[in-house]
């Protein structure tokens, strides 16, 4: 849901989203069946993303990404989830953007996939943002992790690791003024029980 407001397809109920002036962004989905035409080859495909770059250019890109020679022109309904996701992060890479969003980047992709793919981002020079549930990518990559919690966005500098470490950190730091604030309240619930039972009593005495 926070992907799909970020991106423009859902409708904010408040506040509001805005790029800077000379941010340009590319968008890698979950769904490539919004972003690849499954009825044209992967060269094609690349192609009609990135018309601005040359067939050598393209063609070292999905190299990159190991599709080699006569490989890009395999039709993308007949590849792989991991392979379709492949392409359709090698077309992010490929467009003049220096901000990416990406969505779970990592869905379907095997080990030497996931390698590919953090070397390549790694050597991205604009910003990145992304959704991951993948903790080795978001150690590897992430320089600031953002926790979304009912109470609102934590913001944490670091890798995973690093999130790790502080939240632990910060729990235990409130921890002893929690249950300080604990047992004075507790304390405090004590003195006034006190109070009534000697006011209870005073009462009975003067009845007598």
């Amino acid at each position: 849901t926070l992907f799909n407001l970020m991106v423009g397809n859902l409708p904010l109920q408040h506040g509001s989203i805005e790029l800077g002036h000379n941010v340009e962004h590319a968008i890698f989905a979950q769904d490539q069946n919004e972003s690849l035409d499954f009825d044209k080859t992967i060269f094609e495909n690349a192609q009609e993303a990135c018309s601005q770059k040359s067939e050598q250019q393209i063609r070292s890109f999905l190299g990159a990404f190991l599709f080699n020679g006569d490989g890009v022109k395999k039709k993308v309904g007949v590849l792989s989830g991991g392979e379709k996701n492949r392409v359709a992060m090698a077309i992010v890479l490929m467009q003049d953007s220096n901000l990416l969003l990406l969505d779970e980047p990592t869905n379907h992709l095997d080990m030497i996939s996931k390698e590919i793919l953090i070397r390549a981002l790694k050597e991205f020079q604009g910003t990145i943002l992304f959704v991951s549930h993948d903790h080795n990518f978001i150690n590897q990559l992430a320089t600031r992790v953002i926790e979304l919690t009912p109470h609102g966005a934590l913001s944490y500098q670091g890798n995973y690791e690093a999130y790790l470490h502080q939240r632990g950190d910060t729990h235990t730091a409130h921890e002893p003024k929690f249950k300080h604030r604990e047992k004075k309240a507790s304390k405090s619930n004590d003195d006034r029980d006190l109070h009534k039972k000697r006011h209870s009593i005073e009462r009975s005495i003067e009845k007598l």
